[in-house]
């Protein structure tokens, strides 16, 4: 419908690793990491702890957020962080 509406700004994301099948949209990762560089954009979407506040849950710190989103956008990935 872009012809309608304007451009596209919507993101097609799927957990299918087979790469015939993630490459209708991006690939997403949950809570995973791809271990290298890749050609074509990937997400993770994770979270600080739980996927959910539980107050005995040890949270990442903002230092290991910020490194953890370094190498994920270094190997063409975009961190969709859950609080």
């Amino acid at each position: 419908m872009p012809k309608i509406h304007g451009k596209n700004k919507a993101v097609y994301a799927q957990k299918d690793i087979k790469p015939d099948v993630y490459k209708v949209g991006v690939l997403d990762i949950e809570r995973g990491m791809q271990s290298e560089i890749v050609n074509h954009p990937w997400q993770t979407d994770t979270s600080v702890g739980d996927w959910y506040y539980n107050v005995r849950d040890d949270y990442k710190t903002p230092k290991q957020v910020l490194a953890m989103l370094v190498d994920i956008v270094s190997k063409n990935g975009n961190l969709l962080k859950l609080s």
